[in-house]
């Protein structure tokens, strides 16, 4: 997760500019849009609860082994926003859908909310980055995902998982998920593109090196650090980490420094590639903090030719920073849900596939983070 969001808004603020939108008549519309508007099942008025909200497979029943094996796999592609319907009810409530506390939403939207009360997708899912994406350009969120795609095959960057204790059955009641941003494969391939570097394009043949920050590397190459806890049921791989540690997910994109997917929750179907396990119709479902800002106006994108830190834009910097802020549509912290407090952050959703591979502990390159001055790089 932490890998495939790392360069999203500034792959979006990219093609702003690219496309030719660095003026001061670039706008996004403010209706409800494709926002739901149709009441849903009854909910109790007291109900904080969504009775038909859009969550992953429960865990299994059974015990787990106290050992199994430990997997590998690569984002091969992905999509951002996913399909229409694609995600999850993240704050548990069908807002303008059900009645009661359940309609209404988990937190306070922004007084010039570009999504009127903050509303959700049928069946109570939280997309905001597809709604952002669509109205700022109906073609922009797959524009945005060709590009990153692009880097993916191209060995570049991409987002690796490291699945263990897993027992290689439909069913295991607990497995450990880490989640890496890696940078890049470093071993030279055989395999060939003229539209990529010689030498480093992905085989996906189950060898793939992707270098991932040595610090998150141990003794016998596992992972450091505490990782997601999941399940797989009827080959069905869930993390849902709403209730577990402040951990994140980094997303692949273009440019530094990396974005986090806070209190993700995935699901993914586990198919057989070789002696590994790749993933397919994979889901992720999070929160992007406006605490993001700063790492988003610091990133390097095209303009004229050369690459120049997104704050540096004027106008254009202002109306992306102005509809990030009035996308806000949840906490990021989801124990505050339900408490009257301002949404701080945009749900978030990519649809993704995964191969099997391996990763290499590496230094990561260090580029110096651009001076924005007196630029406003947040929400206040």
């Amino acid at each position: 997760m932490l890998l495939l969001l790392g360069g999203l808004s500034g792959l979006a603020l990219s093609c702003h500019v690219l496309l030719g939108l660095d003026d001061p008549s670039f706008g996004i519309a403010s209706d409800a849009g494709d926002a739901g508007t149709e009441a849903g099942a009854d909910a109790d008025a007291e109900d904080l609860t969504c009775s038909f909200g859009v969550q992953p497979p429960g865990p299994p029943s059974g015990d787990s082994p106290p050992v199994g094996e430990r997997y590998t796999m690569a984002v091969r592609t992905l999509r951002l926003g996913g399909a229409p319907g694609d995600g999850f009810d993240l704050d548990h409530a069908c807002t303008c859908f059900g009645e009661g506390r359940a309609g209404q939403p988990s937190c306070v939207p922004p007084e010039e909310a570009i999504v009127p009360e903050a509303c959700d997708d049928d069946g109570g899912v939280d997309n905001a980055i597809r709604s952002w994406l669509t109205r700022t350009i109906p073609t922009l969120g797959q524009t945005l995902s060709d590009e990153i795609n692009m880097d993916i095959a191209c060995g570049r960057r991409t987002l690796v998982f490291s699945l263990q204790d897993y027992n290689g059955e439909a069913d295991d009641p607990e497995v450990t998920v880490h989640a890496f941003a890696s940078f890049g494969i470093h071993e030279a391939s055989d395999a060939q593109a003229p539209e990529c570097p010689p030498g480093l394009r992905s085989k996906w043949d189950g060898k793939d090196k992707w270098s991932v920050d040595k610090d998150l590397i141990q003794l016998q190459n596992l992972p450091t650090g505490t990782g997601f806890v999941g399940y797989v049921r009827n080959h069905t791989l869930v993390v849902d980490s709403r209730k577990q540690k402040d951990l994140s997910v980094p997303m692949p994109g273009v440019g530094n420094p990396s974005i986090e997917v806070r209190y993700p929750v995935l699901r993914a179907t586990l198919i057989r590639e070789g002696d590994g396990w790749g993933l397919a119709d994979g889901i992720i479902g999070g929160r992007i903090s406006q605490q993001a800002l700063p790492s988003l106006a610091r990133m390097k994108i095209i303009a004229g030719g050369a690459g120049v830190p997104a704050c540096t834009l004027g106008a254009s910097w202002d109306q992306f920073r102005d509809s990030f802020c009035n996308y806000s549509d949840l906490r990021t912290n989801p124990a505050e849900d339900f408490k009257d407090l301002p949404c701080d952050a945009l749900s978030f959703v990519v649809s993704f596939t995964a191969s099997p591979a391996e990763y290499l502990p590496a230094d990561v390159p260090v580029e110096p983070l651009p001076d924005c001055g007196s630029v406003n790089v947040g929400c206040d």
